[in-house]
């Protein structure tokens, strides 16, 4: 029987974090009709932009999303890249060494940078709390099967009902949920109609997911790892692939520094909320700070 939790089973901070990848922050800001409002009217949270990592593809921000540094200092500088995460510290195994539990619905490539293999879907499609993974509970999709892409909102709503049976039946303290429609539509059909299209759905999806999550104590980030240019693509400096939309909710108020975000900021958020007072973010910006790494560009190139 699965033990549905409330918030009195829940008294410590949890975050589920929805990366949409390929969503611009533009098309989220006009389509988000649900989610804005929760910024606009109900005021349980705050609605920005976040200036993703070069070069704005997905792999290179994944990895940037979950160690808190550029990719200079990471290493993953292209989704061809295979190596695992040679970082000694992430959100995972942050996590992992403080006794919380995390999960991932979404692609392999996660599985490549914070697993202990190399991915096999026969063996590592579930992970269950594996000895040794810093990804306690993960359901992932890959390419080696290809799957029919599925932009309808039947198949996000499978992605959101496999990542609501990990909540209730194992309360991660962090679950990362990846939704991969806009970047597969952007690529396939442009910034257009499709694409809002494909952006309003998940909105529509998180109208019926996110009241549960909040009533339950889960705090929520959503952002993408990149955004779209209108030549279906993406990976450089134009303000099209490097705004990322960013909404940091809660319900039971959080405290944020700052009014301007990079991708680099969101690994120490997370962490600081799950393990207050934790030393993740002076971690990153000595990293930042002993490296060749320099500050001294424009955000993006309109």
């Amino acid at each position: 029987m699965l033990n549905v939790p409330t918030p009195s089973t829940l008294k410590q901070n949890k975050v589920i974090m929805i990366l949409c990848d390929g969503m611009r922050s533009d098309t989220a800001f006009k389509e988000f009709g649900y989610v804005n409002s929760l910024c606009n009217n109900c005021n349980i949270g705050v609605k920005t932009t976040s200036i993703v990592d070069n070069p704005s593809v997905s792999k290179t921000n994944y990895e940037t999303l979950h160690t808190g540094v550029p990719s200079l200092i990471h290493g993953i500088t292209s989704n061809l890249v295979q190596d695992k995460s040679k970082m000694e510290r992430n959100v995972f195994r942050d996590l992992t060494k403080a006794d919380k539990t995390t999960a991932v619905v979404g692609s392999s490539w996660f599985y490549d940078l914070y697993g202990k293999d190399k991915y096999l879907y026969i063996k590592h499609k579930e992970l269950n709390n594996d000895n040794g993974e810093d990804i306690t509970y993960g359901r992932f999709f890959s390419d080696d099967i290809p799957d029919v892409v599925d932009d309808s909102s039947e198949g996000l709503a499978h992605t959101f009902q496999i990542s609501e049976f990990l909540i209730y039946k194992y309360h991660p303290d962090y679950l990362l949920i990846h939704v991969m429609t806009p970047d597969d539509v952007g690529h396939a059909n442009g910034i257009g109609k499709a694409y809002c299209k494909a952006v309003s759905k998940i909105d529509s999806v998180l109208g019926a997911t996110l009241p549960r999550w909040f009533d339950i104590g889960y705090d929520v980030i959503i952002t993408s790892d990149h955004g779209m240019d209108a030549n279906h693509n993406h990976g450089g400096s134009k303000c099209d692939e490097m705004r990322a939309p960013l909404y940091i909710l809660s319900k039971k108020g959080w405290s944020i520094n700052g009014d301007k975000f990079k991708h680099t900021d969101i690994a120490p958020l997370i962490l600081n909320r799950i393990i207050p007072d934790n030393d993740f973010k002076d971690y990153t910006e000595e990293l930042i700070r002993n490296s060749d790494f320099k500050e001294n560009n424009p955000d993006c190139i309109d």
